[in-house]
């Protein structure tokens, strides 16, 4: 398959990747989403607070990003519905982190992974559409993976910290439906900045209520640690899979970059000595086995080959493509590969994963 050039870098320039370089691309995007298990354990263990680690996170997309707000009089509205997402998107990684800091990480990433149901969800409430049935039952099979996942004892040592790590994926999945049913008009550095700023300043407020000392990185560890969980684990990933998406489709995006759950798996019981149990290994190949065959469909007007449909990924990173893709008019239209999606794609209403947002 010859080379496919598509709009997929920040600046909006064109470039040519081989579908190998984009797996490749895809695959590391997924491993490098994984280390935020080993960053935020490590930084909370060094004594930042929950909101100072995810405050990092987003600081070093915001610092690229920032400028490139849109506020004209089109893109207004849409930079509104990005910047509220990226407020939540904000406040779901502290619950994440929190839960991190208390729980096993296996655990808290398998309940990550539950966000699909609750996009399924949310956008049924935004967008009013009727979700297809297929749909329901991966979004219900979803829920029964984390149902395995989280045995008695996790529910009943610490049943609030599991609720932190379920609002992770509550308010994901409104991010995800905001993102696809509401943020069209937007150039994908556009909806980066929006989403990023959202998240940095809805967290503003509760890095100011903190000590300094749970603020302030104390060592020059700390300051590489904290640089590394903005740079790794938000901004690169983000940047390799809006590259990798477009240039294989949904399903080869699907398979590579949902190698994060058991890389989140491997990291905990190499890094952080905690291997994952049998229910969490059980209820994460249910809930992944669910999301890959979640029903997708092509967007109106899409013309790409069957099976190259728009990168609706089994992975966090999956529908961080989906409003940051916009295909290059000077695309070769004979190319194998058109899964790229124009700027404002809107949502299919049977979608069950997807993940905008930084």
């Amino acid at each position: 398959m010859r080379n496919v050039r598509y709009v997929t870098s920040l600046t909006g320039a064109s470039s040519a990747v081989s579908p190998s370089t984009a797996t490749a691309l895809l695959v590391t995007s997924g491993v490098s989403a994984a280390s935020i298990a080993f960053f935020a354990r490590s930084l909370t263990e060094a004594g930042l607070s929950a909101a100072a680690v995810v405050f990092f996170r987003f600081a070093a997309t915001v610092l690229i990003t920032g400028r490139r707000i849109a506020l004209t009089d089109r893109k207004r509205v849409d930079s509104a519905w990005a910047f509220v997402a990226g407020l939540a998107l904000g406040l779901g990684w502290v619950g994440y982190v929190l839960a991190i800091e208390r729980l096993p990480v296996p655990l808290v990433a398998t309940i990550y992974m539950t966000y699909p149901a609750f996009t399924l969800l949310a956008t049924w409430l935004i967008s009013g559409g009727r979700p297809a049935s297929r749909a329901v039952a991966g979004a219900a099979l979803v829920l029964t993976g984390a149902f395995i996942a989280v045995g008695p004892s996790d529910a009943g040592v610490g049943g609030w910290v599991v609720l932190l790590a379920v609002a992770a994926p509550v308010t994901f999945g409104l991010v995800v439906a905001v993102m696809s049913d509401r943020v069209h008009a937007l150039q994908p550095v556009e909806t980066i900045a929006a989403t990023s700023l959202g998240a940095f300043v809805g967290l503003v407020p509760l890095v100011v209520a903190q000590p300094l000392d749970a603020v302030i990185p104390a060592d020059a560890r700390t300051w590489l640690l904290a640089i590394g969980i903005g740079l790794l684990t938000s901004l690169l990933p983000m940047m390799l899979f809006v590259v990798g998406a477009p240039v294989v489709g949904s399903a080869r995006a699907a398979a590579a970059a949902s190698l994060e759950l058991p890389t989140v798996f491997l990291i905990a019981w190499v890094l952080l000595a905690e291997p994952p149990t049998l229910a969490q290994l059980a209820g994460g190949t249910v809930i992944l086995l669910a999301i890959m065959v979640s029903p997708t469909r092509r967007a109106p007007g899409d013309n790409q080959p069957t099976g190259q449909c728009e990168p609706a990924s089994a992975s966090r990173l999956g529908a961080d493509a989906r409003p940051f893709l916009r295909r290059s008019p000077h695309a070769d239209r004979s190319a194998g590969s058109q899964s790229a999606l124009a700027a404002a794609p809107r949502a299919p209403r049977d979608h069950v994963a997807g993940r905008p947002g930084p």
